[in-house]
């Protein structure tokens, strides 16, 4: 019996001799999987990288919205129609938004109206907010235009102001969404901004981050540890950085 049963292996291997899988042929979840685990190159735009392989690949692009939810405003002019089509190929998949500075070295208020008015219709979509070393009045601006919004899906947010001329520092008080919610906030980032009512305000987070000035005493900052662990019971993670006068 073993004997006919290899006999009926080795004829069937002639009849379809064996060939080298192609990455084409992967089910589309493996497929998946691979690009996103080993992309690396945060300089390119993945999905537009992936969509320019082939036409098969583009399709795969274009019909994973979880591709195209990165909306990242780095440049010194925001592409605002390349991430409306981002948006719309988004569907209804949660986006991360980060802002930095370079928008706002020459035509600050112009700009800022331009991304909150591309991302107001899809708000309620924001899973990170990341606002990187911008000008204390554009940080007032996109806080005073979401002040209202309940942003159920907001999940993580992180504010760090640039610093002032003379490298001096300002605690500033630092209040979002004071008549709005984001009651799923989990991971929150401060950089020269005072946490207090960031701490009581959500309740659920489980990481915190702070960047803080010196000049608190020891006894200071134990006392501020200590109100930051008794107010969060499901902290996991705290960091706080403390900078030194130059």
């Amino acid at each position: 019996m073993a004997t006919a049963t290899q006999a009926a292996l080795d004829q069937e291997s002639l009849a379809y001799p064996k060939r080298t899988r192609h990455v084409l042929d992967l089910p589309y979840d493996i497929f998946y999987l691979i690009i996103t685990f080993t992309w690396t190159d945060p300089s390119q735009d993945f999905p537009v990288a992936l969509s320019h392989i082939c036409r098969l690949w583009r399709q795969y692009a274009l019909d994973t919205p979880g591709f195209w939810t990165s909306l990242r405003f780095k440049n010194s002019i925001p592409e605002i129609e390349k991430y409306h089509t981002w948006l719309e190929r988004s569907k209804d998949s949660p986006f991360d938004l980060e802002i930095g500075w370079k928008p706002f070295t020459g035509a600050s208020i112009k700009h800022v109206k331009a991304i909150l008015r591309l991302i107001f219709p899809h708000v309620q979509r924001l899973r990170s907010l990341q606002v990187s070393k911008v000008p204390s009045k554009i940080i007032t601006i996109i806080f005073d235009r979401l002040d209202n919004f309940h942003l159920m899906s907001l999940e993580t947010l992180h504010v760090e102001w640039a610093w002032s001329i003379d490298r001096i520092m300002i605690n500033r008080k630092f209040k979002p969404f004071r008549h709005g919610d984001a009651a799923n906030l989990k991971h929150v980032s401060l950089g020269w901004a005072s946490y207090d009512y960031v701490i009581h305000r959500f309740r659920n987070l489980e990481t915190l981050d702070i960047i803080h000035r010196s000049g608190n005493s020891s006894r200071d900052m134990a006392k501020a540890v200590h109100d930051i662990l008794s107010l969060l019971p499901d902290l996991r993670i705290l960091r706080i950085h403390i900078e030194y006068r130059r």
